[in-house]
């Protein structure tokens, strides 16, 4: 679990969904969050994700950026989330 800035607590990583989130510190302790938070999306989500790289005979990825990835709405003309190909990296050489 990720508390973020804002008091919002988050599955797996900084910036995953919103959809996802247990709620905010602000609004009721971390155990309570907890305990009325439905896992479930989350699972089925890893789950498709990984049946997803089993089927494409993925040996390696990074896994926690994949589920962030998906946990958010695709923005209008971005090009897809294929679980496959990373996203492209900016690299400043010095």
């Amino acid at each position: 679990m990720v508390l973020e800035t804002d008091g919002t607590v988050v599955p797996l990583s900084y910036g995953f969904g919103r959809d996802y989130a247990l709620g905010s510190v602000q609004e009721a302790p971390l155990a309570t969050l907890a305990q009325r938070w439905d896992a479930e999306p989350l699972r089925r989500q890893a789950l498709a994700l990984y049946a997803e790289l089993v089927r494409d005979d993925v040996k390696f990825t990074n896994w926690y950026e994949w589920m962030t990835r998906r946990s958010t709405p695709a923005l209008p003309n971005s090009s897809s989330q294929d679980p496959v190909v990373p996203p492209a990296r900016a690299v400043r050489r010095v």
